[in-house]
């Protein structure tokens, strides 16, 4: 009788999956330079046209099949990727680079994708660094269609429930699986925590661990195995008495599910009365259905780089308009917070040449960037407001250091207003509180915006002088250091005493117990990538402010985060009523 093997991994999508292992090796491309003749330029052309036009109307059936399955808000990610193949720009480039260096299709996708791979490698937010997945596997379909045969592929079982593991799977290819298998887990060696493939595992509520590494071991399809997406477990071969356990652990979640799909009709409201706001981090207007139907109460934080980064020139005025006006349309009288381009930094974008800095993090980024060519600010500001006259938007400015900047931005914003006809009725001014610099003089800045929105990411990284993505100092990016916990009580009394709202859009928001502190910091509005939402609102649901707040009074005045950590567990975990957290959603600090 064979032992159990349990693996390790990071938990992405929770529930408990039993199934059988199914292997999923995707074909790599190995792609050579063909040169081609003047004369068969045109031809190639058209070739490209013809596997580009077949990859739309296959992503086309697939989408609707998702649809179909899951509803329409499941399907956002195929319509990004559709998105992404009817972009001009990018097929311009490919037909361009056919032309001018009279290569083959599947060269000119080669160079693109390394093009892409070298600007999104750039970017510390994992969000925006995983979006070259979806370019890559966009870029595959065309490549697949290129060929004049197709392999079959492995058989897929329909009758038993199955596992799927493997290195990595593009979005498309798991949702083909999706709509065509009995898929109870997905096993990834790699991929990120809000990868497309991961939202669409959520959105399929399908058990997923990531950054399994079984080093080695022989593992073979059709073996017994468990996932444990609640706590990140993976278990081979497992024992009678193991699948027992796991089975009766899987019914248990499926009340704990059931609860969560029913907490999003339930008002934001805490035990002892207290309203909060719960909203969704969003990329592009496609993901406004799926952030609706985990129930959001407003878009906190909409990134625009998303819309440029494809682009060689920024978007027009009218698509850039036409955009907001969709996103406000869709959002109808939900607040919706646009924030203006936040590049530079880790964030490259072919449009804008910042030029290389030897300390990025601290150099030419955002606003700093377009007070300087304003141009490009002008645009965008000017579009936001059009969208604005069918709906009110809130404006939100990154990385501001000093009060001058935010004046000299609203004397732009108002002067374009005039020249619009756009009352100040429509829209609201806020900045993003993400250097020391602004959280330790918020008291200034409140008499000149709307709203402050606190950006966690950076903020810490500043705080701290630590760089969270070098792994030989992340081990100090700590959220719960008295010096970062004292910034965010400081900045929500601040805002407070000033009449404005204080909201909050970064990674911290979306933690379950960091949630909890931010309600004793006396910050009530938050916002998170969408699938997040219902759990955290239901852990809001179940606490008492003043008690949580009364506990952050003392738990601030500590000197260390690991002081601060056993403070909260020893008065606010243990203590809590809720069996919340207790067997299926594991507290992770």
């Amino acid at each position: 009788m064979n032992k159990t093997r349990i693996f390790k991994g990071i938990p992405a999508s929770l529930g408990i999956g039993i199934g059988t292992l199914f292997h999923i090796k995707l074909e790599s491309e190995f792609i050579i330079k063909e040169i081609i003749k003047d004369e068969d330029v045109q031809k190639e052309i058209q070739r490209f046209e013809n596997a580009l036009s077949l990859s739309i109307q296959e992503l086309l059936k697939l989408k609707n099949k998702v649809e179909k399955n899951k509803g329409k808000a499941s399907a956002i990610i195929i319509e990004t990727q559709i998105f992404l193949l009817k972009d001009k720009d990018l097929i311009n480039s490919l037909k361009k680079i056919i032309k001018e260096e009279k290569v083959k299709t599947e060269w000119a996708i080669h160079l693109t994708k390394i093009k892409y791979e070298k600007i999104f490698s750039e970017f510390e937010n994992e969000y925006l660094s995983g979006r070259i997945i979806d370019l890559n596997d966009s870029l595959n379909r065309i490549l697949k269609n290129l060929k004049t045969s197709q392999s079959q592929g492995k058989k897929i079982p329909t009758r038993t429930p199955i596992i799927i593991f493997a290195d990595d799977l593009p979005p498309s290819e798991m949702a083909y699986y999706m709509t065509h298998a009995d898929v109870a887990g997905i096993i990834l060696s790699r991929g990120g925590t809000n990868s497309h493939t991961v939202i669409l595992a959520k959105a399929f509520e399908i058990p997923t661990v990531i950054n399994i590494d079984f080093d080695g071991t022989s593992v073979f399809d059709g073996v017994d195995a468990i996932v444990d997406g609640t706590e990140g477990d993976v278990y081979i071969d497992p024992s009678l008495t193991i699948k027992k356990e796991f089975f009766n652990k899987k019914e248990q979640f499926e009340v704990y599910r059931s609860e969560l799909k029913s907490v999003k009709s339930l008002p934001s409201i805490t035990k002892d009365g207290k309203q909060f706001k719960i909203m969704a981090n969003i990329e592009v207007p496609e993901e406004i259905e799926l952030a609706l139907s985990y129930g959001a109460e407003g878009i906190g934080l909409f990134r625009t780089e998303f819309l440029y980064m494809f682009e060689k020139t920024p978007p027009t005025l009218d698509e850039q308009t036409k955009i907001y006006k969709q996103v406000l349309s869709k959002m109808g009288d939900k607040p919706v917070v646009i924030r203006t381009l936040d590049i530079g930094g880790e964030k490259k974008i072919e449009a804008f040449n910042i030029g290389k800095e030897e300390n990025p993090a601290l150099g030419l980024r955002a606003i700093r960037y377009f007070l300087k060519e304003k141009a490009h600010f002008y645009t965008q500001i000017k579009a936001i407001l059009r969208a604005a006259r069918n709906g009110k938007v809130k404006i939100l400015f990154p990385m501001i250091t000093e009060i001058e900047e935010i004046r000299e931005l609203k004397d732009i914003v108002y002067s374009i207003a005039k020249k619009e006809s756009v009352e100040k009725d429509n829209y609201d001014i806020g900045i993003m509180v993400e250097t020391p610099a602004a959280a330790l003089t918020i008291d200034s800045y409140v008499k000149e915006v709307d709203f402050v929105s606190i950006g966690t990411n950076d903020l810490i990284q500043y705080t701290l002088a630590v760089d969270r993505g070098n792994s030989s100092v992340n081990y100090l990016y700590k959220p719960l250091n008295p010096a970062v916990l004292r910034l965010l009580k400081f900045v929500a009394d601040e805002g407070r005493k000033g009449g404005i709202e204080v909201q909050l859009c970064g990674e911290m928001a979306s933690k379950p117990i960091h949630s909890i502190i931010l309600i004793g910091l006396g910050i009530n509005s938050i916002s998170m990538a969408s699938q997040t939402i219902p759990i955290i609102k239901r852990i809001l649901r179940s606490i008492s402010v003043n008690r949580t707040r009364q506990i952050m009074k003392d738990a601030v005045k500590l000197s260390s985060a690991d002081e601060i950590n056993e403070f909260i567990v020893e008065n606010l975990l243990r203590k809590c009523p809720s069996s919340l957290f207790k067997n299926i959603l594991p507290v992770k600090i």
